[in-house]
């Protein structure tokens, strides 16, 4: 059972005098978390942790039970038998789908990933393409048909890794800030492939990708031909 949109929609918009456009971020900055994390919970696609259910209740007045009930918290499958230890974690693991060259769509999810415990708001996705192939550190590459684990609240910085979205569509690159004309760049890893570079304003970062089977390290911008 998924949550209701609309009722969670109608509970955000009590923070924007009733307005739906904008109470997103409205919730976000009041919650102390990113616009991306709340759309995800308001989309289905995560459910708040246990911390931030105890946010929002005190942000709106209500019980944690409330809270849970609207986002059907209880409802992940067999959360508590499928947590082998403590330290462990499941987090939704996102479909997608080919769109253009180097582009894909992100989709609903196709199901849930036992992972170390890290963040609350952690998810998975299933690489498509072969663009984070880096032929000089394979080591450090990401394949077609890994899973990598995506942070939506972690710190962005040069030459880390993300999940950029521009438009409806998505893509899985290195990213870097360029101040003097407010744009960035999105290189892949495969020098086979080519940089895209886009107006800073079009480009929502995702998430941060933090790991696959090895954690997923920051790396100078590599110099055009």
């Amino acid at each position: 059972m998924k949550p209701s949109r609309e009722d969670i929609l109608s509970l955000f918009a009590t923070l924007n005098n009733g307005i739906v456009r904008g109470s997103q971020m409205k919730a976000a900055k009041a919650l102390n978390t990113t616009e991306v994390v709340v759309s995800r919970w308001v989309k289905g696609i995560s459910k708040p942790s246990e911390e931030s259910v105890c946010k929002l209740a005190k942000l709106f007045g209500k019980s944690e039970e409330e809270i849970k009930s609207l986002f059907c918290i209880k409802d992940i499958p067999n959360a508590k038998r499928y947590a082998f230890a403590a330290e462990t974690q499941l987090i939704p693991v996102i479909g997608v789908s080919s769109a253009s060259n180097m582009m894909f769509i992100l989709e609903e999810k196709k199901g849930y990933l036992t992972t170390k415990k890290e963040g609350p708001d952690d998810f998975a996705i299933e690489v498509l393409g072969h663009c984070m192939e880096d032929p000089s550190d394979p080591r450090h590459s990401i394949y077609h048909g890994d899973t990598i684990i995506v942070r939506p609240d972690a710190p962005v910085k040069d030459g880390d890794v993300v999940v950029a979205r521009i438009g409806e569509e998505s893509t899985i690159k290195r990213i870097y800030f360029n101040k003097k004309d407010n744009t960035v760049d999105l290189q892949p890893d495969n020098p086979k492939f080519k940089t895209l570079h886009y107006p800073a304003c079009e480009v929502e970062i995702v998430g941060k990708v933090i790991k696959k089977d090895e954690p997923i390290i920051s790396k100078k911008r590599r110099e055009s031909k």
